[in-house]
Order: structure tokens, then sequence, then C-alpha cells
């Protein structure tokens, strides 16, 4: 339990766990469109995008729950170890120079692809009933977020940690709640599981 592992450190884990969980976008999102462009006929597209679609939702869906997870996990450290004051454990962007261009760019690729997956949805498919309306607003919040705190280049404590205004503030009561989620998250295996206490910080 990531809880019990921090409350009586000195310090915070960068990140809880989720990294071990997360998928790889945009090689596996080129690769399938690399083979629908190759295709000819448009029926053969429309039958190959179905044949990719449960692959591509689940990709979509899980990258977006990654960045939810760290802007909760943002969120707890924030809230919680403030004024604590808590060092950040791990964080391997502390102290170096990064280009924006660089940093923003896989997170523009994903907002630039969530418009094209929704039209190519309504294209190959006559529908949209399984996209999350949410999934633009968090990572457009996320890249905010990334932008406030220099890309997390001076995130050496939890009192350095900006939080978009986007994000409400949280109580203990949501920060237990949002810890437990994580917890469940993370050893599941399973990071949309995150998707249940977004609204208690968006």
């Amino acid at each position: 339990m990531v809880a019990k592992l921090i409350e009586n450190s000195e310090t915070v884990p960068f990140d809880p766990g989720f990294s071990e969980h997360a998928v790889i976008f945009t090689p596996n999102i080129e690769s399938a469109y690399n083979i629908l462009s190759s295709i000819p006929a448009l029926h053969q597209k429309k039958f190959q995008f179905k044949m990719f679609y449960p692959q591509l939702l689940r990709l979509v869906d899980s990258t977006i729950a990654f960045y939810l997870g760290c802007l909760l996990w943002a969120s707890y450290i924030s809230n919680k170890y403030k004024d604590s004051r808590k060092k950040i454990d791990g964080n391997s962007y502390l102290g170096k120079k990064v280009k924006p261009e660089d940093a923003l760019h896989e997170i523009d690729f994903i907002i630039s692809y969530l418009k094209q997956f929704e039209k190519d949805c309504r294209y190959y498919l006559g529908n949209t009933k399984d996209l999350k309306s949410e999934w633009d607003e968090i990572i457009q919040v996320y890249k905010d977020f990334l932008i406030l705190n220099d890309f997390l280049t001076k995130a050496e404590t939890t009192a350095d940690i900006k939080l978009p205004q986007a994000l409400k503030p949280a109580g203990e009561k949501e920060l237990e709640k949002i810890m437990s989620v994580i917890n469940d998250a993370i050893s599941s295996a399973q990071l949309e599981k995150l998707y249940e206490v977004k609204s208690l910080i968006l």
C-alpha cells in the first residue's frame, strides 16, 4: 500500500507505480494507421478498423487513465504534504533543461489523435458511443499542469507542486478515497479504475 509506505517517510515517490502499467501509445497508433492506409478499398478499411477498434479504444482509455493518475497523484501529494514539504524521490526531470516542444510532443499527439479517433469512429463505425467525453478535459488539464510546473524540472518537494485552477481542492475524505483507488488500480494493473475518482479533482 502506497499510503503506508510514505506516511512515516520523509519522501514521496514521483511515481507511485503507474508507469509499470502504462501502454506505448504513439508507435501502436502509427502502426495501426500504417496498415489502414495501405488498404485501398473502403469496405476493407472499414472491416480492418472494426478489427482494430477494441485495441485502439483500450489504448486511448488506458493512456488517458495514466495521465489522470498523474493528476490524482499530484493532487494527493500537494494537498496532503504541502506543509511538510516532503522530498519527491525519483523525479528524473529535476534540474534538467527541457524544450517545451519535446516535452509536449506526446501530449499534443494524443490531443490531436482524440479528434481523429472520434472522426474515424463516425466514418468507419457510424457511432462514437464508447468514447468518453472526459478524455479531452483530462489531457488538456494535464498539459496545463506540465506547463505550470515547468515540465516538473523544479519539483523537488511536495510544496513545489503547482495545481492548475481547473483542479478542485481535495480534503481529507477525498484524499483518502483517491489513495484507496490508486492502490487498487496499481495492484490490479487496471489504471482505468482511476476514472472512479476523477470527479473528486475535476
